[in-house]
């Protein structure tokens, strides 16, 4: 499985991925979602150890139960003797994943604290020459409104602008609410000028597109335990949502799998 950061939100064979969302993929499937051209790859090593080191010891948890329960042991046939020995695996488990939980609590609010300062604070490089020319173009823009043709040269504007190297992108954008200003009321235009502030703006750096990765990340890297006290009937007693408490409905087809 990859994790992908989903930039737009998008819909790929009938799937719906939302924006600003992370997904574990595979197979065709991700690489469908990446040729949209709206989705990255966002793997963190040192974060997802964390998931790994909670899937490991639910392993570990299992392997245990399932030893306890093909033990030829004579003691274990003792029902009180066996609760315990299964008892004493769960709260090693439970402490592990305590302990594995916070430290990750911490690392993730590190991660996000620094990625936001980072991106807040990166500076933006406008050269004089870009930012006159920018302000010559949007006199010459102001006037041609003035004058009754500004749909044309908006519509020029528009195309000039894919072909602008990105220093003189951000230039232009700073000036286009004057521009804006100029063709209020007309709605048109005012669209006109919405569209090519769209073109010019600066689009996610790579340290904005991990910020957004990064607060996007679930709080919580416990999904592999979380899940096993649902189903495991060791835990019934820990978890009212388990399926085997008395009363909870579930399709046992679904979990057929596991140990019933």
């Amino acid at each position: 499985m990859t994790n992908v950061f989903i930039k737009e939100s998008i819909s790929v064979a009938g799937n719906n991925f939302g924006k600003d969302q992370v997904y574990d993929l595979e197979g065709s499937e991700l690489q469908r979602v990446l040729e949209t051209g709206q989705a990255i790859r966002f793997e963190v090593p040192e974060i997802d150890a964390y998931s790994q080191k909670v899937d490991n010891a639910v392993s570990k948890y299992k392997k245990g139960v399932q030893k306890i329960e093909q033990s030829k042991d004579p003691r274990y046939q003792d029902s009180t003797f066996k609760a315990e020995a299964i008892n004493k695996l769960k709260d090693e488990l439970k402490e592990e994943v305590n302990a594995t939980q916070a430290e990750y609590a911490d690392l993730l609010a590190n991660v996000r604290e620094e990625s936001a300062k980072e991106v807040a604070n990166k500076t933006v490089n406008i050269s004089d020459f870009d930012r006159r020319q920018a302000e010559i173009k949007a006199k010459q823009l102001a006037s041609e409104i003035t004058l009754g043709r500004g749909e044309g040269a908006l519509d020029q504007l528009a195309e000039d602008v894919k072909y602008l190297e990105e220093g003189r992108k951000q230039a232009l954008a700073l000036e286009l609410p004057s521009v804006m200003q100029s063709v209020k009321g007309d709605e048109k235009l005012e669209r006109k000028v919405k569209g090519i502030y769209e073109q010019t703006k600066q689009g996610d750096s790579p340290e904005a597109l991990f910020a957004r990765g990064v607060t996007a990340l679930p709080n919580k890297c416990t999904h592999a335990y979380d899940r096993l006290t649902l189903i495991d009937r060791n835990f019934k007693d820990d978890n009212n949502l388990n399926v085997h408490r008395e009363g909870n409905r579930y399709d046992r087809n679904h979990y057929a799998y596991l140990p019933q």
